[in-house]
């Protein structure tokens, strides 16, 4: 588990070992830690985790529910307004954290389509979080999995919410996207 990923602080984290497991530590010396990770714990950093883990546990609920408006919002907006956007993954069945989706016909144009929302001041994604790291220029493997060719994969647009993103923020994505793809050149496969 990471800190950073519920707003605590960074370079922090948890590891939890069921009974019978057996790690290597990456660092020896003191046996901090049972032996599994020896070295000086960082007792800010893992208060602050605890804090965090603290907040997240009373915010959920209410971080869960506006994060579905956001998502929610977006999505209608996308779906009113371009009739070829598609959305990747279930739409009944997913987290409400994040939006991915393409637009047929604009795939070939997504790093434009990222390049253009980042000079406007919006930081989105391409492909899925899971392929992020990869470095080899493929397509992402989850994408391809639930059924999008390369070409598709290579056209997703991920759209992150968190706990302090705003409906009126959302606003201001559709109004710069709306813009953004009226400079694209649509691309049919």
């Amino acid at each position: 588990m990471n800190a950073h990923k519920i707003y605590g602080p960074k370079g922090i984290g948890a590891l939890y070992l069921r009974k019978g497991i057996q790690i290597t530590p990456l660092l020896h010396g003191g046996g901090q830690e049972g032996g599994k990770r020896s070295s000086t714990e960082n007792i800010p950093a893992i208060v602050g985790f605890a804090r965090a883990a603290e907040i997240c546990m009373n915010e959920m609920a209410s971080d869960y529910s506006k994060a579905v408006k956001l998502r929610d919002h977006l999505l209608h907006f996308l779906q009113d307004k371009y009739c070829d956007v598609y959305i990747n993954g279930s739409a009944e069945h997913r987290v409400p954290y994040n939006l991915n989706f393409s637009i047929h016909g604009l795939e070939g144009e997504a790093i434009r389509l990222l390049l253009l929302l980042d000079d406007a001041g919006i930081a989105v994604s391409a492909g899925s979080a899971c392929s992020s790291n990869d470095r080899s220029n493929n397509p992402s493997h989850v994408l391809k999995a639930l059924g999008r060719n390369p070409f598709e994969a290579r056209g997703a647009i991920r759209v992150s919410f968190g706990r302090f993103n705003t409906l009126e923020e959302v606003g201001i994505f559709t109004r710069k996207i709306e813009n953004v793809i009226e400079q694209l050149n649509p691309i049919f496969s």
